[in-house]
């Protein structure tokens, strides 16, 4: 099992996600900063479209830490995140940031 920091630490590719993250760490920041700053208007499409939950569940699938997959040529989910067990894990490391 990975721990919160490891998790946080997984590599994102910047040009594949609305944050230009590198990181999960990065991307929460980005996320949680458009929160603050727009507030609950931002929730459902903070990065101008809603497909924000899925760039944050790819580093996790990537990593072998939940199931689902994704088509590499094409970027689309071909069988989608396992949501419940990514939420956790994305819930856990945050709280331990």
């Amino acid at each position: 099992m990975a721990t919160p920091n490891e998790i946080l630490d997984l590599p994102m590719d910047p040009d594949t996600n609305d944050a230009r993250a590198s990181s999960l760490r990065e991307y929460v920041i980005a996320l949680l900063s458009i929160f603050v700053e727009y507030g609950e208007d931002a929730i459902k499409r903070p990065f101008g479209n809603s497909g924000w939950e899925y760039d944050l569940y790819e580093p996790l699938v990537r990593a072998g830490l939940i199931e689902g997959e994704f088509d590499e040529e094409t970027g689309a989910w071909s069988e989608g995140p396992d949501f419940p067990q990514g939420r956790a894990l994305l819930l856990e490391a945050i709280k331990n940031m």
